[in-house]
């Protein structure tokens, strides 16, 4: 069964013609691709000018299932050896990211790269630098801390 059969139903209602040339040159394998060929058929007809942003989403979901992990966005989270707490699920959340805005997946690589930072005790960055040199002393200061803390990262 070709995976175009879903957007040739109405070829009259398509859009956005460059779609079915894309999907039809690459074969799509991922879990829930058959789902996500539904989703860009709504799409079509509701808002076609989201289609080339989501069809490159599934060419990055296929790209993740076949192994390939050659973008660069992937490559810079791979280059990283994380062990703070929970830094699996934010692997996970960056992967994501990047198959839906990697844009936003660099800003989370970013996150998890502070996270791991102050979780070695590397507090060599100029923000937590600058937190240090307040010596602070009130009471309550440890909370603050804690809280610039939470809020660099």
């Amino acid at each position: 069964m070709s995976q175009v059969v879903l957007l040739r139903s109405n070829p009259s209602a398509i859009s956005v013609p460059s779609c079915l040339d894309i999907i039809n040159d690459i074969q799509f394998t991922y879990p829930l691709w058959l789902e996500d060929m539904k989703e860009m058929e709504r799409m079509i007809f509701e808002f076609p000018n989201r289609v080339p942003s989501f069809i490159e989403g599934m060419k990055r979901k296929q790209k993740l299932f076949d192994g390939d992990r050659s973008d660069l966005v992937l490559v810079m989270l791979d280059s990283f050896q994380f062990t703070y707490p929970k830094w699996h699920g934010d692997k996970l959340d960056a992967e994501l990211a990047y198959i839906k805005t990697p844009p936003l997946a660099k800003k989370k690589i970013e996150c998890m790269k502070r996270k791991q930072e102050l979780f070695s005790q590397n507090r060599s960055s100029a923000e937590i630098m600058e937190l240090d040199s307040l010596r602070l002393t009130y009471d309550g200061h440890e909370n603050d801390t804690t809280e610039a803390e939470r809020l660099y990262v």
